[in-house]
């Protein structure tokens, strides 16, 4: 009985200690960890050489793209084939107000650029 006892302790003490002993798991990295790890994606607006007034339309236009696809998202009355047509929509919507904030020789850079991603897709983690 006193074996038993002490075996019975025994156990329980390495148990115990074992559980502490794990490591923890590895902690998510940090986004800019991610991003450097996968490498920087490419600015597509970089090469088209915008001024300063174009800089700030395309800003604009983005932050207001950013916000109208929030607010499809977090609405609760569209199912998801309907967010994802009102996305597509937001998206085709803004494409143009980017195309008309460009000039002719920047629109045809930015074509060349989509069609040069579209031929050579980038890997994917």
């Amino acid at each position: 009985m006193k074996k038993t006892i002490i075996l019975a302790a025994a156990l329980s003490v390495f148990s115990i200690t074992a559980t502490f002993a794990q490591t923890e798991a590895p902690a998510k990295p940090e986004k800019k960890e991610r991003t450097e790890r996968k490498g920087e994606r490419p600015n597509p607006m970089a090469d088209l050489n915008l001024t300063e007034e174009q800089g700030q339309k395309m800003k604009a236009l983005n932050e207001e793209g950013r916000a109208k696809m929030e607010a499809v998202r977090n609405d609760a009355s569209l199912n998801d084939d309907q967010k994802k047509a009102k996305m597509m929509e937001l998206r085709k919507a803004q494409n143009e107000k980017r195309m008309a904030i460009l000039t002719p020789e920047q629109k045809k850079k930015w074509d060349d650029k989509m069609k040069e991603g579209r031929a050579k897709p980038e890997k994917r983690d």
